[in-house]
């Protein structure tokens, strides 16, 4: 609890409007934002994996520990992209 970091909504201001621009094309837009973070609740651990390398990038670890679901909601945005 003591690592998570709050992220103010404007931090997510980017992330907002390109999903809202790949709706509006209507394009597939994977959605992540809940791998790592929960309203705006962004912890360096998750489930015993420390989750952060910097800033900007995951671990390995988690990125292994995050891969089936990644992947599952990968197919299902292509998918429903090709309907």
């Amino acid at each position: 609890k003591k690592c998570t970091t709050t992220w103010p909504a404007a931090a997510f201001a980017p992330y907002n409007r390109i999903a809202a621009r790949a709706q509006g094309a209507g394009v597939g837009f994977l959605s992540t934002r809940g791998f790592l973070c929960y309203e705006r609740q962004c912890p360096a651990v998750i489930r015993r994996t420390i989750a952060y390398w910097d800033k900007s990038h995951i671990t390995a670890a988690y990125a292994i520990h995050v891969a089936g679901a990644f992947r599952a909601r990968f197919v299902e945005a292509t998918t429903s992209a090709r309907r």
